[in-house]
């Protein structure tokens, strides 16, 4: 299982995957924008020779899935992943926030 990190600044949510030994073409993020869902998936295909025979094995290989719900003020139409030295980095931004609205409520007096 890949281990994340998750951290929030003031501008985005982001997601530190911990991938040694992917390359982005083995990585997939999907954000569903109904759900408010992030999906980072990974596959590391073993690979093969004719002339080798497997002795012994501790590496993991196969696949793996993460999930996690993002807040409702993320803009899911501004993500952005790159993955770096082992580390896939997804930040999702977040939307601006609204200002306070202030009424004046107008004040009657009897006579």
């Amino acid at each position: 299982m890949a281990l994340v990190d998750i951290l929030e600044t003031p501008s985005d949510y982001v997601f530190r995957v911990d991938v040694p030994g992917f390359h982005g073409k083995d990585l997939k993020v999907r954000v569903d924008p109904e759900t408010l869902v992030i999906a980072i998936k990974g596959e590391r295909r073993q690979k093969k020779s004719a002339n080798e025979r497997l002795i012994w094995r501790e590496r993991v290989h196969g696949s793996f899935t993460r999930e996690f719900q993002l807040p409702s003020d993320a803009d899911v139409e501004h993500a952005t992943a790159a993955c770096v030295d082992g580390i896939l980095t997804v930040s999702v931004k977040k939307l601006p926030q609204p200002e306070p609205k202030v009424i004046d409520v107008k004040v009657k007096s009897r006579l």
